[in-house]
């Protein structure tokens, strides 16, 4: 339907998806092994597995700044893209070499000296990552997959730079990740922009097994891993792999502060804690919530300082160093929100910082919306109710978290604790009970658990718990479809016995997407009607639609004026929509 399309591939779409997010990983391994060899970091005690994941987190952070750069001079079109992307493989040959034969030597060494339990366990993870990228091989024609994560970097692609979206609030904020899928769309197409995700989650997962292994074994990484992946009312996290979102991309910058910390404690050595703030930035560079990361660790931090005897004029200036690395990665979005807004902190105060299309009482709006409203959209709740839900659940988060934090007896646990909590609690705070904005806290959360209940518990009797945990996941992910996802129909897309338009022919939105592009000048400007209560779907990007979008979401954008009849006919004229 269009250039970033899977549909014309020959590939299938499966395939793709596979050899993409295999190929971005091991760009970002290289370029993050680069970078690190430049920070000069000491990894005498990190193992192979732990230098690679760390390295592919800080290669990614960095990766970002690619398109960015290019978008700075008006060249962010698909062919300079790609032409870039040549350039820096050409460029880190060497370290591409080195990962690779890195990877084959640990393949190689790999002694299988796992119990029955242990393979078990393996098989149903890799049985349950299978589910999950078959739905991630597949985007769908509406809903959660079709949001602006997608949607505008098509349009920047467009237009060659990272332009004013006005009906698209959240792209005026940080949008790291987005550039990735930027590289992926220019590079290959959507499957392959989606993969991304995909294998950002798979770096998550690592990262949990890795830090919860560091602490107490092999086996609490994989009880941590099995807790983490069962669907709940409070985490989700297989329905957020199989989605075209940035959530895991942040969670993967904050499971590398975690295995930054957990290194730095052993060692105290100050290049280690500046690591941990430059991944904070890119965590906050990834996603705008998730830039309270660095604040929230800084308790910890200064615990395990006093601890260790360092006085509290060192511990204020290593501090206020972290705070101002790891607020580095985020100032070229401010200067970019600053020249698009007015407000480098876009969309916080407002009510102080005149922005553009979006005055103060509008924000007001959208922070009751987005802190109680964006939760529970069928249920009749009133504010007040709302608002006592929401404080009862921080206050049990909060309580819950205290309490592990005074009864944990490993002081790296406590400093773990102390992190989700306040994570927990500040997500709350600003964006209410949505779980995808809590998932690192939740990623902490499912460290402690593992690490306390293999110590406590995991006896040779109850070797099969982890495997047992894992079939309950993988029994929970199969039944939990995301919105726009049907496991077979994803199947046989995936596999290319199917097609885009065969699987879709039935669906008002792909044939609505289909008509638009058959039937509009390809200079059209539309505007699409997206009502969050109506549709439960909020900013929708309309990603295969070939023209200028723009949505009326009333909490999310003040640009079409829904006052009143004569200031949308104005705000209709001034954007010169003719659709």
């Amino acid at each position: 339907m269009n250039d970033f399309a899977m549909a014309n591939a020959t590939l299938p779409p499966l395939v793709r998806a596979v050899l993409s997010g295999a190929l971005f990983s091991w760009l970002v391994v290289a370029l993050g092994r680069r970078a690190l060899c430049v920070l000069q970091l000491p990894m005498q005690t990190v193992s192979r597995a732990e230098r690679a994941f760390l390295a592919g987190a800080i290669g990614a952070g960095f990766l970002q700044y690619l398109p960015f750069g290019l978008a700075m001079f008006g060249m962010l079109r698909p062919a300079p893209v790609r032409v870039a992307m040549l350039i820096l493989s050409v460029l880190l040959s060497i370290d591409l070499y080195l990962v690779a034969i890195a990877a084959l030597s640990a393949v190689r060494s790999l002694k299988l000296r796992l119990d029955f339990s242990d393979l078990l366990w393996t098989a149903l993870l890799a049985t349950l990552l299978l589910v999950l990228i078959v739905r991630a091989s597949t985007v769908g024609d509406f809903s959660d997959d079709d949001g602006y994560h997608l949607a505008s970097p098509k349009r920047w692609l467009a237009q060659g730079w990272l332009a004013y979206l006005p009906s698209y609030t959240n792209t005026n904020a940080s949008m790291g990740f987005e550039l990735l899928y930027a590289i992926g769309l220019s590079v290959w197409d959507v499957v392959a922009a989606k993969a991304f995700h995909f294998a950002a989650g798979v770096f998550c997962l690592l990262g949990v097994w890795l830090s919860a292994k560091r602490i107490a074994g092999a086996r609490a990484g994989a009880l941590a891993l099995s807790v983490l992946l069962i669907t709940n009312p409070l985490v989700c996290l297989p329905y957020v792999f199989a989605l075209a979102y940035v959530d895991l991309g942040a969670c993967w910058m904050a499971m590398a502060c975690l295995f930054c910390w957990l290194v730095w404690r052993e060692r105290q050595e100050t290049k280690w804690l500046a690591c941990m703030a430059l991944c904070a930035g890119f965590t906050g560079s990834f996603k705008t919530t998730a830039i309270v990361t660095g604040i929230v660790w800084l308790p910890a931090i200064l615990f395990e300082m006093r601890r260790k005897g360092v006085g509290w004029s060192r511990s204020v200036v290593l501090l206020t160093a972290f705070g101002a690395v790891s607020l580095i990665p985020v100032l070229p979005w401010f200067a970019r929100s600053a020249i698009l807004t007015g407000n480098p902190i876009y969309p916080m105060f407002s009510s102080i910082i005149p922005t553009r299309d979006w005055p103060a009482e509008h924000a007001s709006n959208f922070a009751r919306y987005t802190r109680y409203h964006a939760w529970g959209i069928n249920s009749n709740f009133s504010d007040t109710t709302r608002k006592l839900i929401l404080l009862a659940f921080g206050g049990v988060f909060a309580a819950v978290g205290t309490f592990s934090a005074l009864r944990m007896r490993r002081l790296e646990l406590k400093g773990l604790a102390i992190f989700s909590t306040l994570f927990t609690v500040c997500s709350l705070a600003m964006t209410g009970l949505i779980y995808r904005y809590w998932l690192p806290a939740a990623m902490g959360a499912s460290v402690i658990i593992g690490v306390v209940v293999t110590e406590r518990m995991m006896s040779l009797r109850w070797r099969f718990v982890p495997a047992a945990l894992m079939a309950f996941a993988l029994t929970r992910a199969i039944r939990q479809e995301p919105n726009g996802h049907d496991l077979l129909s994803d199947l046989r897309l995936g596999s290319g016995i199917s097609t885009l338009d065969s699987e879709r022919k039935e669906s008002p939105p792909w044939n609505m997407w289909k008509y638009i592009n058959a039937h509009t000048p390809a200079d059209s400007r539309v505007l699409m009607a997206g009502f969050y209560n109506r549709f439960g779907a909020s900013s929708y990007g309309g990603f295969w639609v070939d023209r200028t979008c723009f949505t009326t979401d009333a909490h999310l954008q003040s640009y079409i004026r829904l006052d009143n009849w004569p200031e949308f006919l104005k705000s209709i004229h001034a954007a010169s929509i003719n659709y």
